[in-house]
C-alpha cells in the first residue's frame, strides 16, 4: 500500500488564471480621454481646423456629442490634420460607435505614424471591442514608445496568458516588479503583491519551481494574509524541495487551518515515505475525526490499519468509504483481497457487501473482481462444492479469464479431482500467459500425484523456459532424482 499524495491544488495558467487573480482581460483605462491640444508631438491644425475643433469642442462639453461628431465629420477628410481625425475618433468613442472610432484613429496614424495619442486610443477602442489579435502588435507600439506605460505592459500580460504564451509573459511581469509600482492595487495594474503572485504563477505551471518559490515568499511579503498564497508556496517548496522540506511549513499552516484536510494528508505522506507508518496512520486519523476525510483517505487509513493488524478498525474505514458517494470501488476490493489472505473471510464478506450496496455501479472488470472474491470468500469459509458451482458460473461468462481458471484447477486439486484440475490447469496455459509457467507447475504435480515422472520433468522444463524461478528448478532437480 503506498499514499499517494495528492497535489495542492494548483490554477491553470489561462484566462480562467487571469479570472481566479481578478484581473479583467481588458487593461485599458475605461475614461475617454480628451482630445489633444497642441504639444510637441502634436501635429499643427490650420486655421481653418481650429475652428472646427473648438466648435466640436463646445457642443460636445454641452451634452451634444452627435452634434459635435457632425461638426467634425466633414472636416475629417485624407489631408486632415490627424488631431481632426484623433477628435472625431474620440468622439465616436464616447458614443459607443467603436468601429468607426478605430477607423478615426488608424486614419489619424496614416497620417502622421508618430502620433502616439491616436495609437494609444486606438489600443483602448481594440481592447474595448475583445479584438485581441488585432490589439497585440499595437501594444508593442505603444510601448516601444514609452515602455513604462504600465497599463498597456499589463493588457499584453494579461493577453499572453490569455494564449497560455507564459514564456512572453514572464519578462513583462518583471519588468513591471522592477519598476516604480507601489505596493497597493493601482487602478488596472495590480500593486506589486499581485504581480509576485502572478508571477510565482506563471513560474510553477513553467515547470520552475524554485523561481516560483522565490516570487510567492515576495507576494506574501506584500500580501501576508493571503491563505492562497501560502498555499502555492508550500506546492513550489514540495516540487522544489521534497516533501520533507515542505513538511514545516505545512505544521504551521495547519496551527493556522487544521481544517485543510491536503495538509494533514501531505503530512501523512511525507510520514509513509519516511517508514514513520503510525505517524501516517495518525495524520489520516486526524482528518477522519475532524471530520474532513475524503474516500480516498479512509482508504489510505483503512489500509494502514490493515498492516498493523487492526481488522476491525481497519473495517470501519472501509465501510465508511463505501457509503459515501462514488465510493473507491478498486481499492475496496483491493482490500477484500487483503483481508482474504489474512484468513479473514468474514471481515473481506463485510466489505464486499458494504461494496455491493454501493450507490455506484461496477464497471466490467470491477464486477469480475467482485464476483470472484464473493468465490474465495465462499470457499474460505469451507463451502468448496458451492465455491466450484460458483466459479465454473463465472468461467461460463470469462471462459479465457486465467484467474478463475487457476483458481478453479486449484480447488479441484486440492480435492483431489485430478482429471479436472488437469483440465483447467491446461485451460490457463493456453488462455493465459501471465499464468502459463504456473500452471505448468500444477501439471507437472499432478503428473508426479500419477507416477509419470517423465512427463513431469517435461512439463518443468517448459515452465523455466516460460519463467526461470528457482523453485521450480530445485522441483524439477529432485523428480529428476525420481527417474534414477
Amino acid at each position: 500500500m503506498t499514499i499517494a499524495t495528492r497535489p495542492i491544488y494548483l490554477h491553470v495558467l489561462s484566462a480562467g488564471l487571469i479570472a481566479v487573480l481578478g484581473l479583467g482581460l481588458v487593461a485599458a483605462p475605461v475614461t475617454h480621454a480628451a482630445p489633444d491640444e497642441t504639444t510637441s508631438e502634436s501635429p499643427d491644425v490650420t486655421p481653418e481646423e481650429a475652428v472646427v475643433l473648438q466648435e466640436a469642442h463646445r457642443l460636445a462639453g454641452e451634452g451634444n456629442l452627435s452634434q459635435a461628431i457632425a461638426k467634425l465629420q466633414p472636416a475629417a477628410t485624407d489631408q486632415a490634420s490627424p488631431i481632426v481625425l484623433d477628435t472625431l475618433g474620440v468622439f465616436l468613442q464616447r458614443a459607443n460607435r467603436l468601429g468607426p472610432a478605430a477607423q478615426a484613429f488608424r486614419r489619424a496614424l496614416n497620417r502622421n505614424p508618430a502620433y502616439h495619442r491616436a495609437r494609444n486610443n486606438l489600443l483602448k477602442v481594440l481592447l474595448q471591442q475583445e479584438a485581441y489579435a488585432e490589439a497585440l502588435p499595437v501594444i508593442d507600439a505603444v510601448l516601444e514608445h514609452d515602455p513604462d506605460l504600465h497599463w498597456a505592459r499589463m493588457t499584453r500580460i494579461r493577453l499572453r496568458l490569455r494564449d497560455e504564451k507564459l514564456d512572453l509573459a514572464a519578462p513583462d511581469l518583471v519588468h513591471l516588479i522592477d519598476s516604480g509600482i507601489p505596493p497597493s492595487l493601482k487602478p488596472n495594474v495590480p500593486g506589486k503583491g499581485e504581480l509576485w503572485k502572478l508571477l510565482g504563477y506563471i513560474r510553477l505551471n513553467q515547470g520552475h519551481a524554485g523561481a516560483a518559490e522565490t516570487a510567492f515568499r515576495n507576494a506574501i511579503a506584500y500580501l501576508p494574509d493571503e491563505d492562497d498564497l501560502r498555499v502555492q508556496l508550500v506546492q513550489s517548496v514540495l516540487r522544489h524541495q521534497g516533501i520533507a522540506a515542505a513538511a514545516p511549513l505545512v505544521r504551521r499552516e495547519l496551527q493556522r487551518t487544521p481544517l485543510r484536510a491536503d495538509y494533514w494528508r501531505l503530512l501523512a505522506g511525507a510520514d509513509y515515505d519516511a517508514d514513520r507508518h503510525e505517524d501516517a496512520m495518525v495524520r489520516l486519523e486526524c482528518v477522519r475525526r475532524l471530520g474532513i476525510a475524503e474516500k480516498k483517505d479512509l482508504a489510505d487509513l483503512g489500509d494502514l490499519l490493515l498492516d498493523q493488524g487492526l481488522i476491525e478498525e481497519a473495517l470501519e474505514c472501509y465501510e465508511a468509504a463505501a457509503a459515501l458517494d462514488a465510493p473507491p470501488i478498486s481499492r475496496l476490493l483491493h482490500a477484500a483481497e487483503g483481508l482474504l489472505s489474512l484468513a479473514r473471510p468474514k471481515a473481506a464478506a463485510k466489505v464486499l457487501a458494504a461494496v455491493e450496496s454501493a450507490k455506484q455501479g461496477l464497471d466490467r472488470d470491477q464486477k469480475r473482481r467482485f464476483r470472484l472474491l464473493q468465490v474465495r470468500v465462499t470457499e474460505s469459509e469451507g463451502d468448496s462444492k458451492r465455491a466450484v458451482a460458483m466459479y465454473q458460473q463465472l468461467l461460463r461468462d470469462h471462459p479465457l479469464d486465467g484467474d478463475l481458471l487457476m483458481h478453479l484447477g486449484r480447488l479441484q486439486q486440492q480435492h483431489g479431482h485430478l482429471e479436472e484440475a488437469l483440465t483447467y490447469f491446461e485451460r490457463a496455459a493456453r488462455a493465459a500467459p501471465d499464468h502459463r509457467a504456473v500452471a505448468l507447475v500444477h501439471q507437472a504435480q499432478i503428473a508426479v500425484e500419477r507416477g509419470n515422472y517423465p512427463k513431469a520433468v517435461e512439463l518443468l522444463e517448459k515452465s523455466l523456459r516460460a519463467k526461470h524461478q528457482a523453485y521450480v528448478a530445485r522441483y524439477l532437480k529432485q523428480v529428476r532424482k525420481l527417474l534414477d
